[in-house]
């Protein structure tokens, strides 16, 4: 009996490792092939869903940042690869760098963000004093995921919403309402980061919830958006248990 639980052990040890390669594999199709990179850094047009994937998916990433390290100085008819490159830097990295976005006063505020060009936003009271933030991007397609952080230049609280894009006057756009308290009172600053699927297990419950019913109230339009990632993210493992349940009622409206 005392070598039953080391051979048990083992066998459950077995099962979970070609569990995790059969999932890995079942990622792995979903991914397109090299050569399909390769065909998209030569102008191939790629659809919005290809696009997302490659975005979204650490594999393609990796492969992305490969082919354009590889083909270096792109043709004029780059297309959907130099969008992904660009976009796969901005998801992981701060865009604000410190100093360089605050919000705070009354007036409308243009932020720039020096590690991002390609985005910008607007900080402005309504008359009523409520301030919203709205954000353009001239790259990221609709269906991206961002996380929207508004924290003092020390120590202190902060403010968290996960802010979806959807159509816009740019290619992708976002409406958010800012919380009274961390829109007037002092200096803060603007953190934008981008969403990957790796990043999902992690995200609070809460502030997910909370993000789509103020996506519900203050921009309407993303909800569709909100609806298909959180289908897209009900397929991943590893999900705790209350995120879980949280992305089952979003998906279903």
């Amino acid at each position: 009996m005392t070598n039953q639980r080391p051979k048990t052990a083992g066998r459950e040890s077995a099962a979970l490792t070609a569990v995790a390669d059969a999932l890995d594999l079942l990622l792995e199709s979903r991914c397109p092939r090299p050569s399909r990179l390769w065909q998209l850094a030569a102008g191939a047009d790629g659809g919005p869903d290809e696009l997302l994937h490659i975005l979204r998916c650490g594999r393609c990433r990796s492969r992305t940042t490969q082919v354009a390290a590889a083909v270096g100085d792109p043709p004029a008819a780059w297309a959907a690869l130099a969008v992904a490159a660009v976009q796969n830097r901005v998801a992981r990295q701060r865009l604000g760098e410190p100093g360089t976005s605050r919000i705070g006063g009354r007036a409308e505020q243009r932020l720039t963000f020096d590690a991002d060009p390609h985005l910008e936003a607007v900080c402005a009271p309504d008359p009523a004093g409520v301030h919203w933030l709205d954000l353009e991007h001239r790259l990221l397609p609709p269906g991206f995921l961002l996380a929207l952080r508004v924290e003092a230049a020390g120590a202190g609280p902060a403010w968290i919403r996960y802010a979806m894009l959807r159509a816009g006057s740019s290619p992708a756009a976002a409406r958010v309402r800012i919380e009274e308290a961390f829109a007037v009172r002092g200096e803060r600053q603007l953190r934008v980061e981008g969403v990957d699927r790796e990043d999902i297990p992690s995200l609070p419950a809460v502030v997910v919830r909370e993000s789509f019913e103020a996506a519900g109230r203050d921009d309407p339009a993303a909800l569709p958006h909100w609806l298909r990632w959180a289908g897209e993210a009900l397929a991943l493992s590893g999900l705790p248990a209350q995120l879980r349940e949280e992305l089952e009622v979003i998906a279903r409206g």
